[in-house]
């Protein structure tokens, strides 16, 4: 008899979709290239339907476009299993955390998603580097060039607010993280909060 569920929970921070596969169930099957223990790793992962719509929430217009072919498959007469290719497209969720399982003991690269949470924009910035190497983003367009750029003003304000706790006059703070401008300066403490 085969153990299922075996309770070693690893972490998931970012993975590159190559299949999604799914029917009218509650549960959807993934391929993927995603970074476990610091090793990149083919891997099919188990989401409920429902995990994995908030994990197409959580990563915005990619997330929207595939919901969409979803929805398109779900809404055809046609009933049998569903099967969305992603080699060609660079799908690569970096603002999702996920706990994972190994499904089964025989099976090493077959893992069951035990929980999610979306990652903080902090966090995000960490992996930034390792999310470039390990998934060639790149080469991505340019689609996520204001979100990038809300990123880099966020990472201003932070910055302006460390040079205020090292006893730095606000007026030089502002000038050396580059928020001089008010209207910048604003949209800075918002992109933070």
């Amino acid at each position: 008899m085969t153990d299922t569920f075996i309770q070693v929970q690893e972490e998931i921070q970012a993975l590159q979709l190559t299949q999604v596969i799914f029917d009218d169930s509650d549960l959807v099957s993934v391929k993927a290239k995603a970074r476990l223990n610091n090793q990149l790793q083919d891997i099919d992962l188990l989401f409920s339907f429902k995990q994995f719509n908030d994990t197409l929430r959580y990563t915005g217009a990619s997330g929207d476009a595939l919901q969409d072919a979803m929805s398109e498959k779900l809404t055809s007469n046609d009933k049998s299993l569903y099967i969305i290719h992603l080699e060609e497209e660079k799908m690569v969720f970096t603002t999702c955390k996920f706990k994972v399982s190994i499904l089964t003991q025989e099976d090493a690269s077959t893992y069951c998603v035990d929980e999610l949470s979306p990652l903080s924009f902090f966090q995000q910035a960490k992996n930034l580097k390792a999310n470039i190497r390990d998934f060639d983003m790149g080469k991505l367009e340019k689609k996520n060039a204001l979100k990038d750029e809300l990123l880099n003003i966020a990472k201003r304000y932070r910055y302006y607010k460390g040079l205020l706790t090292l006893n730095i006059n606000e007026i030089e703070a502002r000038r050396k993280s580059g928020l001089e401008n008010d209207k910048l300066f604003q949209l800075a403490f918002m992109a933070c909060h």
